[in-house]
């Protein structure tokens, strides 16, 4: 989640899709070769869902949106002051409509992805791809933030766990991430040389983009290479969602007068020799103090969320069947 901290915080601000760097600029090239390396980031989160494949229920989901609609209400609160409305609405967030999306119909896709072959889920992938993924101009809309392709992302992520001949080596993986790297960042360049540069609504950005699908892929597997566990890591892990909420909402970042950048003004950085070492300080800073109130959160209301999940998960037993909704 670190990555998508640092994805918001250069491209909120120098790769700014409302006011793209221009190629002169000092920091161009080193800013977009950061932006290609963790580009992926998004498309990650969505494979490690197919990995895994989301088991379903209205209690999950539930309990999934309440801690998103409490930071916005939080957040909101602590900008009144500054011109903000009072907000509970967790879909503000453009991951969020298409991720509950398919939470939702995980289901379906669970028990067709369990019973086609091989070959024929090899056949749809491939056709998907040449119609979706492959053509130059992203076919799928808003820059691959939508349903689709995360459904489609999430049948890859089931793929590669299920029927990919995952036999390589972390080094080998890591060598074709860092390929792909180097193509997003030589397609963006070669746009920008002709004009065609957009900040972040760069069409090499895109996240149904092939490179960025490929790198999110190599990177993926080159980590499911690594064989290592850790209790501190899990327990940090369940708060990583929950900093993308909290460093992406929308007066954090939109504030007219009290955003995180005209708090630290960042537009005077983009003189300095340190730009790009700066933009990563201060993510991680605000990562490691995002993760640190999201746990606070943990801490407090681990008994309220419990007992509510406890009465949710009661009235699902009791109102629903025992039948795909639920277990699926």
């Amino acid at each position: 989640m670190l990555m998508v901290v640092i994805i918001h915080f250069l491209g909120h601000n120098y790769l700014s899709a409302a006011n793209p760097a221009e190629m002169e600029g000092q920091h161009f090239f080193t800013a977009n070769l950061l932006f290609s390396f963790i580009v992926c980031a998004v498309d990650c989160f969505v494979l490690i869902s197919g990995w895994f494949s989301i088991k379903f229920g209205v209690t999950k989901l539930i309990m999934f949106l309440l801690p998103i609609c409490f930071y916005q209400l939080l957040i909101s609160c602590i900008y009144l002051p500054y011109g903000s409305h009072l907000n509970i609405n967790a879909f503000r967030y453009w991951f969020v409509p298409p991720y509950v999306a398919l939470m939702v119909i995980s289901p379906l896709l669970n028990k067709g992805l369990n019973s086609v072959s091989k070959k024929n889920l090899t056949i749809i992938l491939a056709i998907l791809t040449l119609l979706f993924i492959l053509p130059i101009k992203s076919p799928s809309g808003m820059y691959g933030k939508n349903a689709f392709i995360f459904v489609y992302i999430y049948c890859l992520g089931f793929y590669l766990r299920n029927h990919f001949d995952n036999k390589q080596s972390a080094i080998k993986y890591f060598a074709l991430f860092l390929l792909s790297v180097a193509m997003i960042f030589v397609e963006t360049i070669g746009l920008a040389k002709i004009g065609h540069f957009e900040g972040t609504r760069t069409l090499s950005y895109s996240y149904d983009n092939v490179f960025i699908i490929s790198s999110a892929v190599f990177l993926f597997l080159t980590f499911s290479k690594l064989n290592f566990k850790s209790k501190i890591i899990n327990y940090l892990s369940a708060s990583a969602f929950f900093v993308y909420i909290i460093t992406e909402n929308e007066n954090c970042f939109g504030n007219e007068t009290h955003s995180i950048y005209k708090i630290l003004d960042v537009s005077d950085w983009e003189m300095s020799d340190t730009f790009i070492i700066r933009i990563l300080v201060v993510s991680i800073l605000l990562f490691t103090m995002a993760l640190a109130v999201d746990i606070v959160r943990r801490l407090i209301f681990s008994k309220p969320e419990q007992f509510i999940k406890q009465k949710l998960t009661a009235l699902e037993q009791r109102y629903l069947s025992d039948g795909d909704i639920k277990t699926a």
